[in-house]
């Protein structure tokens, strides 16, 4: 059994001040108990659960609710622009994360970095992975949505309102840093960069304006984001993909094409294993168990069954769709069993007939 570990020797005085911000309006999904367990286990980090569901949960001491109905919200995004935005629904929060700093100043105020995630992940140990270093070197931490960091500056909390050359730098690194699905799109992308550059209104008030979500606050394949603009105005983002985001299409555990080649594993065998504030994944490969550490895992849009019997406990493991009691024996043999490879995976095509659906109800409507 082969264990990589990583270097874990930071004190926590050295560590900058950390807040995020998560912004959800309904009722909270049937596994928030399992995402607040992952955000207890980072003691030194901040939490604010702005949402209007005020079922009682068993919140950490790291993490507040912050009841607040969806209007309200929209008047505090309002009050800081002078032109009218479209904020018409909670899923349109997602374009205004790069505002956060300004619409929720009030939150923010005294942590040196404010950020975002969603809700549907499993955080590992955060501070292991984002480390004092690269706070320091940086002024965006992550750049996509799921997690991302801002240096609580007024200069980079207004950022997302400056102007610039549109792909004078974010062009190359673009090209260098997003694979395959960035150079395959990078002809559309930078369309969508010479639109913003021949604009007469500015790129935050368009995508502000715009009732449709426009991934404006993560990297996107086809359009420029927040992640371009900030390269663009000479500020320095730091692209670790030391997280696990999992591939919509396939019903056993394969990452993202936008991680790197080494991390995907298509149809390799593999759990994922919460130990403790730990994130594992072990991979069953030539007869021998490998364990590696991630930042988090976002589970994104997997429907999971949870057969974790009474209070949530220290360690448990995650298989495809369902969270499970760790065996006592975790055997190659077992891991196989557990996470082999699934060739047909019918949550993804419910997935893809509600997105035509939509498509065609915007299209028609």
């Amino acid at each position: 059994m082969r264990h990589l570990p990583r270097d874990h020797t930071q004190t926590m005085d050295q560590q900058p001040t950390l807040i995020i911000l998560v912004c959800y309006f309904g009722r909270l999904p049937s596994l928030f108990n399992v995402f607040l367990k992952s955000c207890g286990y980072n003691p030194s980090i901040c939490w604010r659960i702005i949402t209007d569901d005020r079922t009682p949960y068993d919140f950490p001491s790291n993490v507040q609710p912050v009841y607040i109905e969806f209007g309200d919200v929209q008047k505090r995004f309002q009050r800081h622009f002078d032109f009218r935005i479209s904020l018409n629904y909670p899923y349109k929060l997602c374009d205004f994360r790069p505002a956060f700093g300004l619409a929720f100043d009030d939150l923010v105020e005294g942590f040196d970095f404010w950020g975002h995630s969603d809700i549907d992940m499993i955080n590992g140990d955060i501070r292991k992975f984002l480390t004092r270093e690269i706070f320091e070197l940086h002024d965006k931490v992550l750049g996509f949505g799921h997690m991302a960091f801002y240096r609580n500056t007024d200069e980079v909390n207004s950022a997302f309102a400056a102007n610039c050359r549109f792909g004078r730098k974010s062009s190359s690194y673009r090209l260098d840093q997003l694979g395959v699905l960035g150079q395959k799109w990078h002809s559309e992308w930078a369309n969508s960069a010479a639109a913003y550059e021949r604009s007469t209104q500015p790129v935050h008030q368009i995508i502000f304006s715009n009732d449709k979500y426009c991934h404006f606050d993560e990297w996107n394949v086809r359009a420029y984001g927040i992640n371009d603009l900030l390269l663009d105005i000479g500020k320095r983002v730091y692209d670790g993909r030391e997280f696990a985001n999992l591939h919509i299409p396939v019903g056993h555990f394969e990452l993202s094409r936008l991680t790197s080649v080494a991390s995907q594993r298509p149809g390799t065998p593999c759990v994922f294993l919460f130990k403790q504030g730990q994130l594992l994944r072990i991979i069953a490969e030539n007869e021998e168990l490998t364990f590696d550490e991630f930042l988090y895992l976002h589970i994104q849009k997997r429907p999971m069954k949870n057969n974790l019997v009474g209070e949530l406990p220290d360690s448990y493991l995650i298989i495809p769709n369902c969270f499970i009691p760790v065996p006592k024996e975790l055997t190659f043999k077992r891991v196989k069993q557990l996470g082999k490879r699934c060739r047909f995976y019918p949550e993804y095509v419910k997935f893809k007939i509600r997105n035509i659906k939509a498509k065609l109800l915007e299209k028609f409507s």
